[in-house]
């Protein structure tokens, strides 16, 4: 929107707020609607010392479980063909298989959208982990809109060209250190 910049307020209507891992996000549906400067709403000055920073750099070596808004340089040294779990095309939740039928919490049986998930090694020469990447980071990073990069679940074969244009490509990483069993 082109009345949307830096310092604009935006109020917010018929949204929920829920927590997802640790953060907190707002989810709209059809019924939300986002209204840029309403005329009866003011705030007090934001801190955006965060926004100035952007990340906290760091070697993988130095990660610690939980830690947040972090940026490491490196290296794609390997990368998956991408999976795609189904999600309801209302709200972009994951949905439920129930009796063949894929149901969301919010709308019932619907039916499905697809979402992509990628998974890569990254080596930043400390040492090398695992970064999940979800739906709009995996078409970034794979450098593919997401009608190309959904095509990628029906023709698989197409990735292995793909793959070679990211393998050993040097990226920041920014995200989130989560420890899996």
């Amino acid at each position: 929107n082109k009345n949307l910049n830096e310092n604009s307020i935006i109020k917010i209507k018929n949204a929920y707020a829920k927590e997802n891992n640790g953060f907190k996000e707002i989810h709209l549906s059809n019924q939300s609607k986002l209204i840029i400067n309403p005329e009866d709403e003011t705030i007090e000055e934001i801190n955006t010392d965060i926004q100035k920073q952007g990340y906290i750099k760091k070697q993988l070596k130095d990660l610690k479980e939980e830690d947040n808004n972090i940026g490491v340089l490196g290296t794609v040294v390997q990368v998956f063909e991408p999976r795609f779990y189904a999600i309801c095309p209302e709200c972009g939740k994951s949905l439920k298989l129930e009796n063949d039928k894929f149901t969301c919490i919010q709308h019932g049986v619907v039916k499905e959208d697809y979402a992509p998930v990628l998974n890569m090694f990254f080596d930043d020469g400390t040492d090398n982990i695992r970064v999940v990447a979800f739906r709009d980071q995996a078409s970034s990073l794979l450098n593919l809109n997401e009608k190309n990069l959904l095509e990628l679940r029906e023709k698989p074969e197409k990735f292995d060209d793909i793959k070679k244009e990211i393998l050993g490509k040097q990226l920041i990483i920014v995200g989130r250190v989560k420890k899996n069993q």
